[in-house]
């Protein structure tokens, strides 16, 4: 594995072994970057194709605190997820996506998008059997707080304005205008995780 992260010079000994037994599994390095743009918009992270390596992507900055140190615990989250990505492209064999047609960086960006939406339902699942935290502490606290400007009637989707082709802002509010914070009751960032299905429902 090689770390090229600027504050972090060491993993903690679950994810190194996680990322070892990939890096096994998959006959691949893990590579590991700090960079300043991943290339999405609203993302902090992102599994790239690599002739060579297992290639992650970080803007590491992202995860610094007030005082400028780094969140280990959601960092960490992060590199687990995104390594995952790699084990289903290079060990499961999942399809990657070989676009065909001319596409402007819109449309790109927006497949990218789905495609990635689609596989982090199974990186959930690999990551919950492995009894990894699944989404940083503080992002469950972003979305209840999201959700609750959502039911005060705010706009919430900056982010997802950027894809309009994706998400068009009536219907999407529509549809999840009537959600509440009860469905973030689950512990999703304990360190036993629940049963998977308790996390579907």
């Amino acid at each position: 594995m090689e770390l090229e992260l600027k504050k972090i010079s060491k993993l903690s000994e679950k994810l190194k072994e996680y990322i070892k037994r990939i890096e096994e599994e998959t006959g691949r390095p893990a590579l590991i970057k700090s960079v300043q743009d991943v290339g999405l918009n609203g993302m902090n992270a992102v599994f790239k194709l690599d002739p060579k390596y297992i290639h992650v992507e970080i803007i590491e900055e992202k995860y610094y605190d007030s005082k400028g140190e780094i969140d280990q615990e959601g960092i960490e989250c992060v590199i687990a997820h995104e390594v995952t990505h790699g084990l289903l492209a290079y060990k499961k064999k999942y399809y990657q996506l070989d676009i065909v047609h001319k596409c402007n960086k819109l449309e790109n960006d927006s497949i990218d998008l789905i495609n990635s939406i689609v596989e982090d339902c199974v990186v959930y699942k690999i990551m919950h059997e492995n009894n990894f935290q699944l989404l940083p502490k503080r992002y469950i606290n972003r979305v209840k707080d999201k959700i609750e400007d959502l039911l005060k009637g705010k706009d919430c989707y900056e982010n997802y304005n950027k894809y309009p082709l994706i998400f068009k802002d009536s219907t999407f509010q529509k549809t999840l205008k009537p959600l509440s914070c009860k469905a973030f009751r689950v512990p999703l960032f304990c360190s036993s995780p629940p049963p998977l299905e308790t996390l579907i429902r």
